[in-house]
């Protein structure tokens, strides 16, 4: 088998405690996404709910009744779950634009995945930023998962890392080297997430957003 170049635009997407979006998504009235919902509680106001779920990257969506004010935080998106979306006459339907999911466009054995930054820094303490980890000098902190959460990148599963010849105010930066190949498919969700954010660890004076695009170079034989 040998290797051939082959970078492929994937998606751009926002990630971790954004507050404005990258993308726009507007909101169904009518509509609720059920069997999904992994968090509910009672808010005044329909902005109220929005404002919370916007806080947190692991709401990937919310339904909103607006007779008896209960707020639903789902795990995913109408996109990618359009069979459970259902009509609800009380109900608003809502994505939260800052989830940081993105879609497999074309799937195939990846031998490297690039990030790279279009806009945005993001920091976890004050007077620290940088477009990947927590501020300069520091490890990267930004992960790949799939739409259940699950670590692919790094292949090392490790919150924190270093990549050679990369720092985390870099234009960009490779995940590469991997053990096998990594298989993606076409169509399949995947996630960029802060490490921190991902584990709800130590996000009290988290802030910012951060955008990127994804490229991956797949092996042909």
């Amino acid at each position: 088998m040998s290797a051939v170049t082959v970078i492929l635009f994937v998606t751009i997407f926002c990630y971790i405690f954004a507050r404005q979006s990258c993308r726009e998504r507007r909101s169904l009235h009518g509509f609720a996404l059920v069997d999904h919902v992994y968090k509910s509680f009672t808010a005044d106001r329909l902005a109220v709910c929005f404002i919370a779920c916007n806080a947190q990257s692991s709401c990937q969506s919310l339904n909103y009744d607006l007779v008896d004010k209960t707020c639903q935080f789902n795990n995913n998106t109408k996109y990618h779950r359009a069979k459970y979306l259902v009509e609800k006459p009380t109900s608003v339907y809502a994505d939260n634009p800052d989830s940081g999911e993105f879609t497999v466009k074309m799937g195939g054995f990846a031998e490297a995945v690039k990030l790279v930054h279009v806009s945005g820094s993001v920091s976890c303490a004050s007077g620290k930023w940088s477009k990947w980890g927590c501020g300069p000098g520091g490890p990267f902190r930004t992960l790949v998962t799939t739409s259940t959460n699950l670590i692919l990148l790094p292949e090392s599963k490790e919150l924190t890392y270093k990549i050679s010849g990369y720092d985390v105010n870099s234009k960009e930066f490779i995940f590469t080297k991997f053990s096998n190949p990594l298989r993606l498919s076409s169509g399949q969700e995947l996630r960029l997430w802060y490490s921190l954010d991902l584990f709800n660890h130590s996000e009290h004076d988290n802030k910012g957003k951060s955008c990127a695009d994804v490229y991956a170079k797949y092996i042909t034989s």
